[in-house]
């Protein structure tokens, strides 16, 4: 048994303990995070499916201009889908780009899931949701956050199987991008965020028109663009993670109980935790 069917097989059990918690009258809060894991599919499925049905003909188009300069440098081109989050098409088009699987694999999941999500999530919409007296603590977390990169990196990437000279060749616009990034925060911080709130705007315009034209296709059933991508294998995306979801933040939850009940917090600590949560939450809308 590999460590991957050890860890669903925990999330499985958190969704267990998630769901009976529920039934049970949510005495602990796991029947909450049961709850809120599931209904993350509404706000997935609006940033992830329009992406996910449009990566077929966003490769094709980056194909044609990034492969030839990746491929003169001997860098697979599925390095480029690392500038998305993975849930936001990242993993898609890194494997629609890719031409070793396993690099595609590299790109789409581990890079996406650390500077994907930092370029076109954390930036934009951390310094959206935070007071200004905040944002000096938050751009130094970012910072740090940076600086340890390439160490994530390696490491995802030797536990993957590939090889550490592989890692670091194929990383080299990943790490030539976090220290433009880097550069950024620390001369111009106000610019760089802006920079980059507008990319994520830009992502999310995308997403929609994907999903409009996906929407249309289907409700039709007029095929008008042969190689946009199903919107059933899309939304199929979207739910087993949402699944995995539903298990996975009643066992955190669990976890963070268990921490208080062990004194390393209190439960004042919890509650205010909770309600800065809920601030965000409401910032965001």
């Amino acid at each position: 048994m590999n460590m991957s069917m050890i860890l669903m097989i925990f999330i499985a059990a958190g969704a267990v303990l998630g769901g009976v918690e529920k039934i049970m009258g949510n005495r602990f809060g796991l029947g909450q995070k049961f709850d809120d894991g599931f209904l993350l599919m509404g706000s997935m499925a609006l940033s992830m499916t329009g992406i996910i049905c449009l990566a077929p003909m966003i490769s094709g188009w980056l194909g044609s201009v990034i492969s030839p300069i990746f491929y003169a440098v001997g860098i697979d081109p599925a390095m480029f889908g690392c500038v998305l989050a993975i849930d936001m098409g990242g993993y898609q088009l890194a494997m629609d780009l890719a031409q070793d699987i396993e690099i595609g694999r590299f790109s789409g999941i581990i890079a996406s899931s650390m500077f994907g999500c930092t370029l076109v999530f954390t930036i934009p919409v951390g310094m959206s949701v935070l007071p200004q007296e905040d944002r000096p603590f938050f751009l130094k977390g970012l910072l740090a956050g940076l600086i340890s990169l390439p160490v994530g990196l390696v490491v995802g990437g030797l536990l993957q199987g590939l090889s550490f000279g592989t890692i670091l060749y194929q990383c080299i616009p990943i790490f030539l991008l976090s220290a433009i990034l880097l550069l950024g925060l620390i001369r111009f911080p106000d610019r760089t965020i802006r920079l980059f709130s507008g990319f994520a705007r830009l992502i999310q315009i995308v997403a929609t028109v994907g999903l409009i034209l996906a929407a249309v296709q289907y409700i039709t059933g007029v095929t008008f663009l042969s190689n946009l991508g199903s919107l059933d294998d899309a939304l199929k995306i979207v739910g087993s993670i949402a699944i995995v979801m539903l298990g996975s933040l009643p066992l955190a939850e669990l976890l963070r109980r268990c921490r208080v009940w062990h004194g390393h917090c209190n439960e004042n600590d919890l509650i205010r935790l909770r309600r800065k949560e809920k601030c965000i939450i409401k910032r965001n809308g």
